[in-house]
């Protein structure tokens, strides 16, 4: 799919500002749109939106359906008639940082009274059996996994035995109980998210969601399909997926994820992808693909070593799992995650399939004109970014190169600004990305006010600390949409799609 000349904005739901520890689908949400819109802007990128993990990690997920009821919005509630407006300040959290344990706390007890009132009035009766039937096979599946989960915890391989198996069919009273409360959250949430996509695309902005290429052993999918991944007669990882040693890690990369087992998945034409691929093909209007190339080969690493060192290579059908893909769905809205050491196979699919690939200034900065990365390497059919959720803001990696104080490091980055280093370097490569020739640019928020290090989202290899940033009260966004306004228009990105 070749996408036009525009422009958006990423930053994930979790970061907007309320007053309820963490973003949602709520009034910010709506207000950020709008924001979008004033600033010429016609993509809204976030990350996924799926169940995450205790830590908040939205690419370590429960399901791979499904959506993240943290998002949920009190203030939503209300407007359905669900909650009291009086509930609300019990709930308030004005905190700079996400707090995912205090904020789950929280809004388990929002979801809870929401819950009860629900059930009592019986209000949104009919949408509630609609979208039970409407949502296919995930649902019914997705209710029970979860609320197995709240009950025994994690892994289910450590479940009683009977649970361990998805054909059991027989459930205590207190987890089908259970089982329908979570199929309530999974209706008001996307409830909520509809509206809001209704109301992004009324506004001229299209929705840019995010496709994690592998799932968390402990998942709803991994439960129900044992038989499409890779793992032992007992339900556990015997492989994982992973990235061997580089620049940045000695030993390499264990995920914990399990691989998937190719030759079942091929057996039944892929339906388990196709789903996956009409499931978010329903919540957004592209999909960005995380660890394309994952889709031609996977470091595979057996579970017991330690780390990633001894790990191998082992191919992935992707050419024919995009082959379903195209012909179930010709106008695949795809953008292809090929950052990294990519091999030439890797390159080989995405152009076969015609994907857009990314750039990424920061990568580029070495002034190598061999770097896919450098500004003149940029070409039409891509999507450039200044950074991405997984590295350091803009100027957070000045920072850390003047730290570093590498004469070599220096000079290349000089050479490539053609002058000394200035302090708003940001600007700079902000006005770079969008005198490209990428028919897309897309820039995390944190980069158009030019935040240093305190902005980055996820730093790769770590589990603590990650995923909480938010917008703050001191965060000057009306000057920051000015400047984006300004580049779109002048580097001509702004129009209708």
């Amino acid at each position: 799919m070749r996408f036009p000349r525009r422009a958006g904005v990423l930053i994930h739901l979790t970061a907007l500002s309320n007053e309820y520890g963490i973003g949602d689908l709520g009034p910010s949400a709506y207000d950020f749109i709008d924001k979008l819109k004033q600033s010429k802007q016609s993509y809204w990128q976030i990350l996924p939106i799926t169940q995450a993990n205790v830590e908040g990690c939205p690419y370590s997920s429960y399901s791979a359906f499904g959506g993240y009821e943290l998002l949920i919005s009190p203030e939503k509630l209300v407007q359905y008639g669900l909650l009291a407006e009086s509930n609300l300040s019990r709930f308030t959290r004005p905190v700079s940082k996400v707090d995912f344990l205090e904020v789950s706390k929280a809004k388990k007890e929002i979801l809870d009274l929401a819950y009860q009132s629900f059930i009592k009035s019986q209000s949104f009766t009919e949408d509630f059996e609609i979208f039970k039937a409407s949502s296919g096979y995930w649902i019914e599946d997705y209710a029970l996994f979860m609320a197995l989960t709240n009950e025994y915890g994690v892994p289910w391989t450590s479940w009683p035995e009977q649970y361990q198996s998805y054909s059991c069919d027989s459930f205590p009273s207190n987890i089908l109980e259970a089982k329908e409360k979570e199929l309530f959250k999974q209706f008001i949430f996307h409830k909520q998210w509809f509206e809001l996509k209704e109301y992004a695309n009324k506004s001229n902005i299209k929705m840019i969601g995010d496709i994690p290429i592998f799932v968390a052993h402990h998942s709803m999918d991994v439960w129900r399909n044992r038989e499409l991944f890779k793992l032992g007669n007992d339900g556990n990882l015997i492989v994982e997926t992973g990235a061997p040693p580089d620049a940045f890690n000695d030993l390499g990369q264990k995920w914990n994820n399990p691989n998937y087992h190719w030759d079942n998945m091929k057996a039944n034409g892929f339906k388990w992808w196709n789903q996956r691929i009409a499931y978010m093909l329903d919540l957004f209007d592209i999909i960005r693909i995380d660890h394309f190339i994952g889709f031609y080969n996977v470091w595979e690493i057996s579970h017991v070593d330690p780390d990633a060192r001894n790990g191998q290579w082992v191919r992935s059908p992707g050419d024919e799992l995009f082959q379903s893909l195209k012909k179930n769905f010709p106008d695949v809205p795809f953008i292809a995650e090929d950052l990294g050491e990519i091999n030439e196979g890797t390159i080989q699919l995405r152009d076969k399939y015609d994907l857009p690939g990314m750039k990424v200034i920061q990568f580029g900065l070495d002034n190598n004109p061999d770097n896919v990365h450098h500004f003149s390497n940029i070409n039409e059919h891509s999507v450039t970014y200044t950074g991405t959720h997984d590295n350091n803001t803009l100027n957070g990696n000045l920072d850390d190169i003047l730290e570093r104080n590498n004469a070599h490091e220096l000079d290349n980055l000089k050479n490539f600004l053609g002058k000394d280093i200035p302090n708003t370097v940001h600007t700079e490569l902000l006005k770079l990305a969008f005198e490209s020739e990428s028919n897309t640019v897309i820039v995390p928020i944190q980069d158009l006010v030019g935040m240093r290090s305190e902005g980055r989202f996820n730093t790769p290899g770590t589990v603590k600390g990650n995923w909480s940033w938010r917008i703050t009260n001191d965060f000057n966004q009306e000057d920051a949409f000015t400047v984006l306004k300004d580049l779109t228009v002048s580097s001509q990105r702004s129009g209708e799609l």
